[in-house]
């Protein structure tokens, strides 16, 4: 078995893998128009990465990248079908853990009670939660998708080891949801410039609280 790689795409390559796969892999209320994720790889806060086993492609990762943030969000992970059961999901996270080795990753999955595929969402929180991804205790409504956030650990720690491991200004006297929820919205705020449209698309709350 090849050692997994990355290798990031240009314009041309994320056009064909987004109108190719993404359009297929992902519920239409998911999916983010291309020209917007080609306008944050313009802006240097964007990531689009081809996966390959050796030779083989076998997916694509994309992955916001806040500027001077320890913290990124993992937006899209797909494995190409004739490559899925064949272990790759789990090889492909420790790929992007090392590969962000200096950041510390949240993820999105979409939340079944609100998914158009409930067993489909429900088969992806298996998943990240079976590699190392841990319910943050916040769920957010990003354009009318309801989702629950992991954070991707860096080691065997809990999520508040994991946000000082990543130099963040945690305030310890801050439960860690509360904490994860301002880093979610600071990501967003790079993906999101526009403030206005932020308000109206965006919610954040801590289950536990409801805040």
């Amino acid at each position: 078995m090849a050692e997994i790689f990355l290798k990031a795409m240009n314009i041309k390559e994320i056009t064909q893998i987004y109108e190719s796969r993404m359009r297929y892999d992902f519920p239409v209320q998911e999916l983010k128009p291309l020209e917007n994720i080609i306008e944050m790889m313009e802006r240097g806060v964007y990531e689009s990465l081809s996966v390959y086993d050796g030779n083989e492609q076998v997916g694509y990762a994309l992955v916001l990248l806040a500027k001077e943030s320890p913290y990124g969000l993992l937006d899209y992970l797909g494995i190409f079908p004739d490559a899925r059961n064949r272990g790759y999901g789990g090889r492909v996270l420790s790929a992007l853990a090392e590969h962000y080795r200096d950041r510390t990753l949240m993820i999105e999955s979409e939340h079944p009670e609100d998914a158009p595929d409930e067993r489909m969402a429900e088969r992806r929180l298996c998943f990240y939660r079976r590699n190392g991804a841990v319910d943050t205790g916040v769920e957010s409504m990003v354009y009318g998708a309801h989702y629950i956030n992991f954070i991707l650990l860096c080691g065997n720690g809990t999520v508040e080891e994991d946000i000082k491991a990543a130099d963040s200004p945690w305030d310890q006297s801050q439960p860690a949801d509360t904490e994860v929820k301002k880093i979610l919205e600071g990501l967003y705020r790079e993906m999101i410039p526009d403030e206005e449209k932020r308000k109206k698309y965006l919610q954040f709350w801590n289950v536990k609280s409801g805040d």
